[in-house]
């Protein structure tokens, strides 16, 4: 079966003329996309679309998540991950050492990126953050670090009293 065709039947043939024309897509498009089961049609239009805007050049991300503690006291009810308090059942955080060990033990392999997501602990100080992210660097100084969410960034400007920047 052709891409076309499998676009067609996916039902997904107006937007692949949309991407063709250059036309914006809407968010009913994105929507439709999302929900859309089949996937080889999904990544048959995606990689038409990266070959369009990028030739044969494709990038890879080798990246490894850091979660230094789940300690939150948000308790946001869609979570699964985080607990409330320091001693609740399953709360953990991290030494620093302890978190630094999770990339000094991989350091020899080809990663590009850590990415660090935390609960919003309430009695680390802003130098655990800080000493983590030197760390992180002085261990593998090329790596990328992706870390902390808008939410962590809003909350340790409340919680240190700074501002987001």
């Amino acid at each position: 079966m052709t891409g076309q065709t499998r676009l067609a039947r996916a039902g997904l043939a107006d937007i692949s003329e949309k991407l063709e024309s250059g036309s914006r897509l809407s968010l009913e498009d994105g929507i439709r996309l999302f929900e859309c089961p089949d996937t080889l049609a999904l990544g048959w239009l995606a990689n038409r679309e990266r070959e369009r805007r990028h030739g044969d050049r494709t990038y890879y991300n080798h990246n490894i998540r850091l979660e230094a503690t789940n300690v939150c006291v948000a308790n946001c009810l869609f979570c699964s991950f985080a607990r409330l308090m320091p001693g609740d059942i399953d709360a953990y955080t991290l030494s620093l050492e302890q978190a630094l060990q999770k990339l000094r033990v991989r350091a020899h392999e080809p990663i590009t990126e850590v990415h660090v997501v935390n609960g919003l602990h309430p009695d680390l100080p802003f130098s655990y953050y800080t000493e983590l992210l030197s760390g992180l660097k002085a261990i593998k100084p090329g790596i990328h670090l992706k870390c902390f969410t808008a939410v962590e960034i809003a909350y340790f400007a409340d919680l240190y009293r700074m501002t987001d920047e």
